[in-house]
């Protein structure tokens, strides 16, 4: 049986859902997202207390005047774990949520056993056009009066018969609320650039390979993800230490949806699982994806203009430049 439950963190209101019993796994979800995306794989986990939160600017939590950068939601949730008193956990992250998870890694490693990221945001540059378009100035006024109805087109668009109508429309409605936009855009931004990705887990490997123990970790992608293409798995593989990789065929941005079966019996196996040793997953180069030559022209020219639209103060996410872009980091309520 599910419980909806709210708690407040810095000020901020914070929505989760939560069901059984057991050693407490966490389920955090991709921009735009809610709970309701775990709705089908939860259940999988009958001897676990499962808790699916709602992100901040998210679902049925608040929509705060805040930064919404990585190091950001990390003290949210940190804090949101402190206050449930949750020492040890294994914590599941997809898209922007498992950059949250990994950013997590960061500061809260040590009640972390276990670690799945389902198409992991901060592995390479490519990124979705829809994206780098919230660059654009005052694209969160523009598109918050349609954004409900943006959320039911697009997710209907990707994911077709596999979300339930009723779900379309509760997550469209939860995304019209005030202050989504806001949220969704300075999320983006903080993460995303014009010429893609600017935040970079390989840069930042040094801090968490020097973790005192690296979690196991799994790492779920399908090779048809229009979002964050199939690359950047490898890389991904390459990158984190413990890590195991896991490709799904025909699969999209959503393995968890759109593959809830496979990704229900690989995440039972990872999380019981015990690692005595060190893995790394290499991929020869021969199976990773090669690029074609217009790839290769856009990539270049892609990265030139990056050059020289990027400003500094976006480029790297940091507790220093962790700011609203209108230059207010009031939390209020919104």
């Amino acid at each position: 049986m599910n419980s909806s439950m709210m708690t407040s963190v810095q000020g901020v209101g914070l929505h989760w859902v939560e069901r059984g019993r057991g050693r407490p796994l966490v389920l955090l979800h991709g921009l735009g997202d809610a709970h309701l995306t775990w709705k089908e794989l939860a259940p999988a986990f009958a001897d676990r207390r499962v808790l699916m939160l709602d992100l901040p600017g998210h679902g049925l939590s608040d929509r705060p005047d805040a930064p919404y950068c990585l190091e950001w939601y990390s003290t949210i949730v940190g804090g949101w774990l402190d206050q449930l008193g949750l020492e040890e956990l294994d914590l599941v992250g997809h898209s922007f949520g498992g950059g949250v998870a990994q950013q997590l890694l960061l500061s809260h490693a040590e009640r972390v056993g276990r670690v799945a990221l389902l198409a992991p945001g901060g592995h390479g540059d490519e990124v979705v056009l829809g994206l780098r378009l919230l660059q654009l100035p005052g694209v969160d006024r523009l598109i918050q009066p349609l954004i409900g109805l943006g959320t039911r087109v697009s997710f209907a668009s990707s994911l077709g018969g596999r979300v339930a109508p009723a779900d379309l429309r509760t997550l469209g409605w939860m995304n019209s609320a005030p202050g989504t936009a806001r949220a969704l855009v300075r999320s983006a931004r903080a993460v995303v650039g014009w010429g893609g990705q600017t935040v970079n887990v390989g840069e930042q490997s040094r801090r968490i390979g020097n973790l005192p123990s690296m979690p196991p970790t799994l790492i779920c992608w399908g090779d048809r993800d229009p979002v964050l293409p199939v690359r950047q798995a490898h890389t991904a593989a390459a990158t984190l230490r413990n890590a195991q990789l896991e490709i799904l065929s025909g699969c999209g941005h959503f393995p968890h949806i759109e593959r809830t079966r496979k990704v229900a019996c690989l995440l039972a196996h990872h999380l019981d699982r015990s690692y005595a040793r060190r893995v790394i997953v290499a991929v020869p180069a021969a199976a990773k994806e090669p690029q074609r030559w217009w790839q290769r022209v856009w990539g270049a020219l892609r990265g030139a203009a990056a050059r020289l639209v990027r400003s500094p103060s976006i480029e790297r996410s940091s507790p220093q430049s962790c700011t609203p872009n209108d230059g207010s980091a009031q939390r209020a309520r919104g």
